[in-house]
C-alpha cells in the first residue's frame, strides 16, 4: 500500500517513459503521467506505442485511478468490514514483515 503521505510526494504533471522489447523483437514505448491527487484519489494516464520496423503501428491509452489511504486507515476499514486476523506482509516476499522503508505492502486477513 502506498500511503497518502507517500503519494503526495510523487512528482506530478510530468511525462516519463521507458521502452520494452517483446520476445519477437518489437518495441513497446510506455509513456505515463501522474496527475495531482484530489480527494485522496490519484489519476494516471499511460500511453503504449507498438513499434515495428521503426514505425508506430498501434497506440493504446489507458487512464486509471488509485485510492490512497492514510497510514493505518486500511486496517480500520478492514476491521469495520468484518475482517479479522489482519496481517501486513511484505509485497512480493510472502511471509516477511515489511520495514518502514517499504512503500508497498499487502494486507492478509480473513472473514
Amino acid at each position: 500500500m502506498i500511503t497518502l503521505a507517500d503519494a503526495e510526494q510523487t512528482e506530478t504533471n510530468q511525462w516519463k517513459g521507458s521502452m520494452r522489447t517483446t520476445p519477437n523483437d518489437r518495441k513497446i514505448i510506455v509513456s505515463s503521467i501522474d496527475l495531482p491527487i484530489v480527494n485522496n484519489i490519484g489519476q494516471s494516464i499511460c500511453r503504449y506505442e507498438l513499434v515495428e520496423n521503426n514505425q508506430i503501428v498501434k497506440t493504446e491509452v489507458e487512464t486509471y485511478e488509485l485510492q490512497f489511504y492514510k497510514a493505518n486507515e486500511m486496517e480500520l476499514l478492514l476491521t469495520n468490514a468484518g475482517f479479522s486476523n489482519i496481517r501486513i506482509i511484505k509485497a512480493f516476499e510472502h511471509g516477511k514483515t515489511p520495514d518502514k522503508n517499504d512503500k508497498v505492502v499487502v494486507y492478509k486477513c480473513s472473514k
